[in-house]
């Protein structure tokens, strides 16, 4: 995998592979448990017959709601 970054960091890297390593392990772990989360999350809802337009009204639902107790503790 090729990870590009501004000049100046890729010139740092060159210059200190001790941070390359660091860096490198760093984005290894990040993506891989990345990855992990997608991988779950696909398995949750393999089964899901969820529509994305149910998937709106229910988002729509949720801002109404907020809306509304943000409204009430407003006007309190």
């Amino acid at each position: 995998m090729v990870v590009e970054v501004p000049d100046e960091v890729a010139a740092l890297l060159e210059k200190e592979p001790l941070l390359r390593l660091a860096i490198a392990e760093t984005v290894k772990r990040s993506v891989t448990e990345y990855l992990l989360a997608v991988m779950a999350l696909d398995r949750l809802t393999e089964d899901s017959t969820l529509t994305e337009r149910d998937a709106l009204e229910i988002g729509r639902l949720v801002k109404r709601v907020v809306r509304e107790r943000w409204d009430a503790e407003s006007s309190s």
